[in-house]
């Protein structure tokens, strides 16, 4: 009777062994978390409108390009608190964006020219993946 444990051992080796193989984990393949600078999915950030305005330096008027932009956090892997970078300007913190929409402005800018400016996301220090967003001076 002693002998019929003894046989299943090598059993349950053999089935954990064959059982629980696993394919190679493709890194360069994990691209679809919006906080990783390789990021490769949809746009995080997309324009919701965009209008021209004048202001006044000096004396002298000129025209400003004002874009209302969208910062899809339905993309994220779960809520979280995030920083927006406007391609050097100084970051703007996730809890100053209602509804997660920031303004992109354009200064002294000329009528029917495209403009466009890089946004990138920060978490935890690291900046993350990102998209252009542009706009016409009307």
């Amino acid at each position: 009777m002693r002998t019929i444990p003894y046989l299943f051992f090598p059993l349950l080796v053999m089935v954990g062994i064959t059982g629980c193989a696993k394919d190679e984990l493709d890194v360069a393949g994990l691209n679809t978390n919006p906080f990783d600078a390789d990021y490769d999915g949809p746009a995080i950030f997309t324009v919701i409108s965009t209008s021209t305005s004048t202001y006044t330096v000096d004396g002298i008027e000129y025209q400003r390009l004002n874009l209302r932009v969208k910062v899809h956090t339905e993309y994220f892997p779960r809520a979280t608190t995030y920083l927006v970078d406007q391609d050097g300007a100084p970051l703007i913190a996730s809890s100053s964006m209602p509804d997660n929409e920031l303004s992109v402005q354009f200064l002294n800018v000329d009528q029917g020219t495209t403009y466009c400016r890089d946004l990138y996301l920060y978490n935890g220090g690291v900046r993350g993946g990102g998209n252009s967003v542009c706009g016409t001076a009307e």
